[in-house]
């Protein structure tokens, strides 16, 4: 299913209609799309390709997943380094791209001499720096040697490059508004179950909702919008149905994120190979991204240098670039990894403060260190929820139970915050 999302340009962020955007497009050889990871930029570029297909019934609409053709590229020990012709251009991406041959091949080549194809390149910052020199390399050609347009999905750090080196039209793909999100669980709840009454789903929209608004918050905005990943794991976490009727008190927030994280991780290290060593592998990415994770968070969240070096956070430099990124929780921000969304920053830290507790909560030094780095800030109020969710089963002694349930339950109306903000 498909929710109709707000797309803007330029810089005072003029928004574009769905129809205006093709309408719009059609002005310039290059278009990109642009925002970060998670946000849905492979949905609305296909829904794009949709729409070009109906709008320009006379074209070859060419959807192109980069990621899909990065091994060839780098098994393949004869790759081109330039096109000295729009056909040469034409025949490498009939043959290498779509897969084409004889008549299809020859109506292909035919079209992209008459400027009447359209690439949609999708996946740009997902590939490796080769491949995306050599993608890069036939954009080049196909800009300066053919009528043909195309469009890419990329990231805004690489989309500046882009832009300056293709003179572009920038289309930045915006968050969902509370609109949208209702929109997208109702037509998930209806694909799900079609037989479910409305009132039934409506009930349940709201209960989600409620969800992401407190996952959401103004605190997060500021940092980073809340992106349809998290709103699909929103929609498909109820394994004790939380969601139904009014029993959002239920909730766990730490075993919610607990779960996301696991199939987000699972699903990226479904490699191929001998079984022998997928679990292997799978155990080593898994443990080593939740140190780099556990490291980002405290180095992000706090800025106590003494207290981040007491952690003894393990370093996780073995991870390639690639085995971060195809995960989907970190995105690359110029050269540095930070998470797609605040609140799993907080998670994580929060994660990390549930091992120490566990296991030094008789530390008075620890703990103290803790609560003054964080006891009163307002930016650590969902800290203070993963937390609580994840210490509710534990049976705490001492000084480790009076800490944790005083920040824990420190209501943002405490007057040791409004004095800590003065």
């Amino acid at each position: 299913f498909y929710v109709d999302r707000n797309i803007t340009y330029g810089v005072e962020g003029q928004t574009l209609a769905s129809s205006e955007i093709i309408e719009k497009s059609a002005e310039h050889s290059c278009i990109l799309l642009t925002n970060e990871p998670g946000m849905g930029k492979t949905t609305e570029l296909k829904f794009l390709a949709c729409k070009l297909r109906e709008k320009f019934t006379l074209h070859w609409i060419v959807f192109v997943d980069l990621k899909k053709h990065v091994s060839r590229f780098e098994k393949d020990g004869k790759v081109k380094t330039e096109f000295k012709s729009s056909n040469e251009i034409a025949k490498f991406l009939g043959e290498k791209i779509l897969s084409v041959e004889h008549f299809e091949l020859e109506v292909f080549i035919n079209l992209f001499s008459e400027g009447r194809v359209i690439l949609l390149f999708d996946g740009f910052d997902e590939i490796s720096p080769s491949f995306k020199e050599f993608t890069s390399m036939i954009m080049f050609a196909i800009k300066d040697k053919s009528q043909n347009r195309f469009w890419v999905s990329t990231r805004p750090h690489l989309a500046k490059e882009l832009q300056d080196y293709f003179k572009c039209l920038v289309l930045k793909l915006e968050p969902f508004s509370d609109k949208q999100q209702a929109e997208f669980f109702q037509k998930y709840l209806k694909r799900k179950d079609p037989e479910k009454d409305q009132e039934s789903i409506n009930k349940t929209v709201n209960a989600m909702q409620t969800i992401a608004q407190r996952i959401n918050t103004e605190n997060f905005k500021k940092k980073r919008a809340l992106t349809p990943i998290l709103l699909r794991m929103v929609a498909e976490f109820d394994p004790k149905d939380e969601f139904e009727g009014s029993n959002l008190g239920l909730f766990n927030f730490y075993e919610f994120y607990k779960t996301i994280i696991a199939k987000m991780v699972s699903k990226s290290t479904r490699e191929k190979g001998p079984e022998s060593h997928e679990d292997c592998v799978k155990f080593t990415v898994d443990s080593n991204f939740i140190d780099l994770c556990h490291r980002k968070a405290v180095e992000t969240l706090l800025s106590d240098v003494d207290f981040i070096n007491d952690l003894n956070l393990r370093d996780t430099s073995e991870l390639t670039d690639e085995q971060i990124l195809r995960i989907g929780i970190m995105y690359d921000d110029k050269g540095e990894f930070d998470f797609i969304h605040r609140s799993f920053a907080e998670y994580f830290l929060a994660d990390i403060l549930k091992i120490r507790i566990k296991s030094n909560q008789k530390s008075h030094k620890f703990l103290e260190t803790f609560f003054k780095i964080v006891g009163d800030c307002l930016n650590f109020n969902h800290v203070r929820l993963f937390l609580e969710d994840s210490l509710e089963n534990l049976k705490l002694e001492g000084i480790g139970n009076d800490f944790i349930q005083s920040f824990c339950n420190n209501p943002l109306n405490e007057p040791a915050i409004y004095k800590a903000l003065q």
